[in-house]
């Protein structure tokens, strides 16, 4: 390809992805870090009566408008495979997708770095040379999906799992993909649907991978997340439930204390912190409040209120929206309390946290003391937890609507848009839990499931600040609201008060709204099903007690 210091040309597409652009360039680097020489690159955009030299050495990198390339355009079968072969003086480039250019791309790095000779400037390559082959096994277990769409992303999830984007495509193709996904061995294991979005979880034939599927239907979009499945753990429903402890409960802990405008936030502020009491005495714990000696106290002195047996306590799920400090700072203080952990056994984690590199673009610090702390619970599953799942613990039943992954492949723009969504339903009723749920979440979920996200009971975005919407709580048209917030905040922040901002002021009017249970520092339990008969909202002025 190179010759006594004459230089080749590196040629993409005039109109390709950001993947072809990049293995064009990676490829430049490599043959000048292989000799010293730096080659050209261009596009193979042709004025009219321009012509194309055939004598010269060139390297093809995608479907160019060169005959070489249209002659020698490769059957791809799977995701992440490449080819790479010699035409005359051409060198053709040729991938699946965009993860396909890149291996192909640090493939052939290597092998210029194998045949160069850098005193020469020549780079010589053996005859015949031609390559078909794949990195990453993982990626390359998937069959190609069949559709008038493309592939819009390749996003990195975290926790080693990746997820291919594929845009305007329908539900008959998403459909259709179950076919050469079965060929290539995988099983399915679940499926869901939800409004006009289907869901399906598959296993690899050899064990090795989980693959959820998500089609939504406003953007006609399927979303294939692949992972390791020894990285996270299939979801699971209980089939037969022992009736031990009577109905399921809902327990809201009111964490708020010490309320000094002066000090940090984090020293009065409340986080969320909600406990379910399960038909068989098991509980689902959701979230919990910042690293203080004080909320361990408030917590431990409420769930053994409820459990059966203080001294034994099983959590079937231990559930974090997101990984802010007030949501999952208490759990990392109980993880390092051995005198209170030893009551806990906890039989799953659930989550779903981004990569580092978008907790690097938020400017957040990626949250390495919850893995860490999950692994003082020896023998409890970790659940990365994708949209439509769903799980059944002690006759309740969690399904998700929405994680990081239906806002990508934009970049997190906030922690909150990290924060999960999920539904619990039990005895008949359906909690819509938001989390911390930003603007940019809440503006996905109200697109993506309408009136799908009809519940009976909501717990309020985002502790009442900008997250929640007047659209999000008609949609949900509730009837009792969880609030998890401090009583100074309900009536004084910003000087009116959360209450008074406009989606919080058409949650207190909205037509069926009977019941505002506002955390501040108490504790509230009902026993589900939960209809009130008469309108209960806090105070109209601030209780001074």
């Amino acid at each position: 390809m190179l010759e006594n210091g004459a230089v080749c040309a590196v040629v993409r597409p005039d109109l390709c992805t950001d993947g072809v652009k990049k293995a064009a360039v990676t490829i430049c680097n490599g043959i000048k870090t292989a000799t010293g020489i730096e080659p050209k690159i261009s596009d193979d955009f042709l004025l009219p009566g321009d012509t194309v030299d055939e004598n010269a050495y060139e390297i093809l990198v995608g479907e160019t408008n060169r005959p070489e390339s249209a002659g020698a355009k490769a059957e791809f079968t799977n995701f992440n495979s490449f080819s790479v072969a010699v035409s005359g003086r051409k060198l053709l480039v040729l991938a699946s997708d965009d993860s396909g250019y890149t291996a192909a791309a640090e493939w052939l790095c290597d092998r210029f770095y194998e045949y160069a000779d850098r005193t020469a400037g020549t780079i010589i390559l053996p005859s015949p040379f031609d390559y078909g082959g794949t990195t990453g096994v993982m990626l390359a277990s998937l069959p190609l999906y069949e559709t008038k769409g493309k592939i819009e992303s390749l996003w990195d999830c975290g926790d080693e799992c990746s997820m291919y984007i594929i845009k305007n495509t329908n539900a008959a193709e998403y459909n259709a993909y179950d076919a050469p996904l079965v060929k290539s061995g995988y099983k399915k294991y679940a499926e869901n649907k939800i409004g006009d979005n289907l869901y399906a979880t598959y296993t690899s034939e050899d064990g090795k991978y989980v693959l959820n599927t998500v089609y939504t239907a406003y953007e006609s979009k399927t979303r294939l997340i692949i992972e390791p499945l020894s990285k996270t753990a299939l979801p699971t429903v209980d089939e037969n439930v022992k009736d031990t402890a009577g109905p399921v409960t809902v327990t809201q802990v009111g964490l708020e204390y010490q309320y000094d405008p002066s000090k940090p936030i984090s020293e009065y502020q409340i986080g969320m912190l909600y406990i379910v009491r399960l038909r068989d005495g098991r509980f689902i714990i959701i979230d919990g409040g910042y690293n203080y000696d004080k909320n361990l106290s408030v917590f431990m002195n409420a769930i053994k209120k409820l459990a059966a047996d203080p001294a034994h306590i099983t959590v079937a799920a231990w559930i974090f929206s997101h990984a802010h400090g007030d949501h999952i700072g208490l759990f990392t203080r109980l993880a390092n309390s051995s005198d209170n952990r030893k009551v806990f056994t906890v039989e799953n984690f659930i989550f779903n946290f981004p990569s580092r590199q978008q907790y690097d673009k938020m400017d957040e610090t990626y949250p390495s003391r919850v893995y860490s702390a999950t692994k003082m619970f020896p023998g409890a599953k970790i659940i990365k937890a994708h949209p439509g799942q769903k799980f059944g613990f002690g006759g309740a039943e969690i399904e998700y609507y929405s994680t990081i992954e239906l806002v990508a492949p934009r970049d997190c723009d906030t922690g909150n848009t990290t924060s999960a969504v999920f539904s619990l339903t039990a005895e008949g009723q359906k909690i819509m839990f938001l989390g911390d749920s930003s603007s940019t979440m809440t503006d996905v979920l109200v697109k993506c499931y309408g009136k799908s996200l009809a519940s009976d009971i909501v717990q309020v975005a985002h502790h009442g600040a900008h997250g929640g919407s007047v659209e999000l709580y008609k949609l949900i048209d509730m009837k009792v609201a969880f609030w998890p917030l401090g009583v100074w905040d309900y009536y004084n922040y910003g000087g009116h008060g959360r209450r008074n901002e406009t989606w919080n002021a058409y949650l207190i009017s909205s037509p069926k709204m009977m019941e505002i249970i506002l955390a501040g520092h108490s504790e509230r339990t009902i026993t589900l099903p939960y209809n009130p008969t008469e309108k209960t909202f806090p105070p109209a002025n601030e209780p001074k007690d």
